[in-house]
């Protein structure tokens, strides 16, 4: 998404990341008319920060 290709064009501009053993923390950075388009999208989508799983081969012991 921070680097595009000639296919796709990048997405974000610039991140920052503030991480610790517990919490993680991204700031985004992007353009603005950009930001409206992915809103539109719903967000989570765009960045996958949302999805189902099955779990119908999961195992556990």
């Amino acid at each position: 998404m921070l680097h595009g290709t000639d296919k796709v064009p990048a997405i974000i501009t610039d991140y920052k990341e503030y991480n610790t053993d517990t919490a993680v923390h991204f700031i985004v950075i992007l353009n603005r008319d950009k930001l409206v388009e992915l809103e539109r999208k719903d967000l989570h989508k765009v960045f996958k920060l949302q999805t189902t799983m099955t779990i119908t081969s999961m195992v556990s012991y």
